[in-house]
């Protein structure tokens, strides 16, 4: 999957920088391969704005498309756990 693909909230693993140039930009900025980073937002056609510790940064929707990724948490799950345990209290 590549990064212009990820929706806000997923977590993810940067699996490939194909590019050597791209690749050296990225590493400056905390992003190389086996990096999990967390995808805060995202516009369609878009930056893509990843969360990387305390530090978010913005990726333009061109070298996104160019960056291969491998999504270890949805977004659909991460807002579950944000829920936390439910108190059902034994009653159906």
């Amino acid at each position: 999957m590549r990064l212009s693909e990820v929706k806000a909230g997923d977590t993810i693993e940067i699996t490939s920088l194909p590019n050597p140039i791209i690749r050296a930009q990225a590493i400056r900025l905390g992003i190389y391969e086996g990096a999990v980073i967390r995808c805060s937002e995202k516009i369609n056609k878009g930056p893509v704005i990843l969360q990387n510790r305390l530090q978010e940064i913005a990726i333009g929707h061109k070298l996104a498309s160019q960056i291969i990724v491998e999504i270890i948490t949805d977004h659909r799950s991460a807002k579950n756990e944000k829920k936390g345990p439910s108190l059902s209290y034994g009653y159906k």
